[in-house]
């Protein structure tokens, strides 16, 4: 080894932070084995391993991140699948809660018992003056005969002439 590298080899091992130990085996070796270029092949390789498994871990970590997405997805739309049923079920309930009532209400004021012996008189006509009172929802009420023709009729919206009575035996109601 020529005095001229031992003397490079010091001086890069006083500027540099090399050790004793590391300079002779630098000496032994050669000139300055760390010190050579790295040639272009063992660059490119070291960019390839870091962007393989760069892109291996993002893989990974997008792909996870995307099933979990998938799986919340479908847990937040079962949940609100189980809560409008729970809602349809309830306005269902009121609903036939409702209906029940008005199907009671219509009953109690149409089956007085001097209905079927004297014809309308003037308590069936209180009683459907009662109805249109105690439910709201009862707009209209009429009472026909046997023919189909209207023989009594109230309303809560409009007041009811002796001419408004119509004949309903073709209605589909009283069918």
């Amino acid at each position: 080894m020529s005095s001229r590298m031992v003397r490079w080899c010091a001086d890069r091992a006083r500027l540099g932070g090399w050790g004793v130990g590391s300079l002779l085996c630098r000496v032994r070796r050669g000139p300055c084995a760390s010190s050579r270029p790295q040639t272009r092949g063992e660059g490119r390789l070291l960019r390839r391993t870091f962007l393989m498994a760069f892109l291996l871990m993002s893989g990974g970590l997008l792909s996870s991140s995307v099933v979990e997405l998938v799986f919340r997805y479908r847990e937040s739309v079962e949940g609100l699948r189980a809560v409008q049923q729970e809602i349809a079920y309830r306005a269902a309930v009121q609903v036939q809660q409702f209906l029940t009532e008005i199907h009671q209400r219509l009953q109690a004021a149409t089956h007085t018992p001097d209905t079927i012996t004297a014809g309308i008189t003037d308590a069936y006509r209180f009683e459907l003056f009662t109805l249109l009172r105690m439910a709201p929802a009862v707009t209209h009420a009429a009472a026909l005969d046997t023919t189909g023709r209207e023989r009594l009729k109230v309303s809560r919206e409009q007041m009811v002439l002796p001419e408004d009575l119509a004949d309903r035996a073709e209605d589909a109601a009283y069918i």
